[in-house]
């Protein structure tokens, strides 16, 4: 196999968008992912239950299946990796694509990878000669810190992130581009040498997520993503056990309904066993398919997300396309986000998300204007828009310059 980009991710993430975005530039792009839908993949989607429907969005209608490679072996396994150790996969999948590029049985002038999922293929790609393009989505030493100390406040101690193959990936790389000013600041601590830079912002599909023509109601939604520490579980489940009955009473409703997005950790699944809530609160929780994700943020009021870290949060772009007012940290990557007018920005603390809540129901008025100021700002952070960016920088690279 011979292209111009090759693009490799061992996971969906956005990296169908990427490789589209590509192919949109006039180079040649091949893409590598263990799962797409074609061949054997094309009848996995049929599986009843969530793995079927999770097999179902590993596909892109810009992406041809020609040129994509996903053979039957690794498409088993991926689905296998449901039930399984992902990183055990990812490390399989890593070593597969090393291989193919030493042997030359892959060849390209540039591989994009996505972060430090592939570490052996980083190393082998410029063994090969080939330019490296790393597109960075994940957080660096300061905020795993940021993470370890609050496991550590619970009593928990963490082994400390090993960054170092990400390190030597920024180092390899010719070219590296994010999602958001807070991940390229993050990155620049990281890459120490000069290295050339575009910040490409992730988008949404305004197709799926919109906002719900829902009608007034007596109860509140509250879709969260607070499913771990990393993500503020352990700090809004603390707030909301602490001031639920009064957020719930200054709203003037009769529940609140709260959505928790994905499977729960260890302590926030504990918190939520051993916390007291009002008897009003109910919550439901747990992985949920991306296909069902724009219906469940349709029934929503309000988003929450108090993350640690996030390069750019797809789950709070989603919100805002559903015009959902927000909840967050300034550590969620939406450079575009306006404290009091999209919602209310806080600090990565209990009391913090206490004070917003409770400010929050007291201009449940304003939830309309939020939510409208927030799908307005979102406007402009399209999938067609970033890969129409990435198909201009992947257009516009001049590698050989860059070296």
């Amino acid at each position: 196999m011979k292209t111009d980009i090759l693009v490799v991710h061992p996971y969906k993430h956005h990296a169908f968008h990427l490789a589209a975005g590509c192919k949109k530039s006039g180079r040649e792009t091949k893409a590598a992912f263990p799962l797409y839908e074609k061949g054997l993949g094309y009848f996995l989607k049929y599986i009843p239950g969530k793995i079927g429907k999770k097999a179902a969005g590993y596909v892109h209608d810009e992406l041809h299946s020609k040129d994509v490679i996903s053979s039957p072996y690794w498409q088993i396994r991926k689905l296998l990796s449901f039930l399984g150790d992902p990183m055990k996969f990812q490390l399989s999948y890593d070593t597969y694509v090393a291989k193919k590029l030493e042997t030359h049985a892959w060849q390209a002038k540039t591989i994009v990878l996505l972060q430090d999922h592939m570490p052996k293929t980083a190393r082998a790609a410029k063994v090969a000669g080939i330019h490296l393009w790393s597109d960075q989505i994940n957080y660096s030493y300061e905020a795993a810190e940021r993470i370890d100390a609050h496991w550590k406040m619970l009593g928990i101690p963490r082994v400390p992130r090993d960054e170092s193959d990400n390190i030597e990936i920024l180092g390899l790389a010719d070219y590296i581009t994010a999602p958001s000013t807070y991940a390229r600041q993050k990155i620049e601590k990281l890459a120490t040498q000069s290295k050339h830079f575009s910040i490409i912002p992730y988008g949404v599909d305004s197709r799926k997520f919109f906002k719900s023509d829902k009608k007034s109601s007596d109860s509140i939604v509250i879709f969260a993503r607070t499913n771990s520490v990393a993500k503020g579980g352990n700090l809004f489940l603390s707030a909301l056990s602490s001031i639920g009955r009064q957020f719930i009473d200054t709203l003037k409703k009769s529940s609140l309904r709260v959505i928790i997005l994905g499977e729960l950790d260890s302590e926030v699944s504990r918190l939520l066993t051993e916390l007291s809530f009002d008897q009003r609160i109910v919550f439901s929780h747990g992985a949920v398919p991306s296909l069902e994700v724009p219906k469940l943020l349709r029934q929503a009021d309000l988003f929450v997300m108090p993350s640690l870290s996030d390069s750019m949060s797809l789950a709070c772009i989603e919100a805002m396309q559903s015009s959902l007012p927000l909840i967050i940290t300034p550590f969620v990557g939406i450079d575009c986000f306006a404290n009091g007018k999209m919602g209310i920005e806080i600090e990565a603390s209990e009391e913090s998300i206490k004070n917003a809540l409770l400010l929050a129901a007291e201009s449940f008025e304003q939830w309309s204007d939020w939510g409208a100021n927030a799908a307005q700002a979102a406007k402009s952070l399209s999938w067609d828009a970033y890969e129409s960016a990435i198909a201009k920088t992947a257009k516009t690279i001049d590698f050989n310059r860059l070296n």
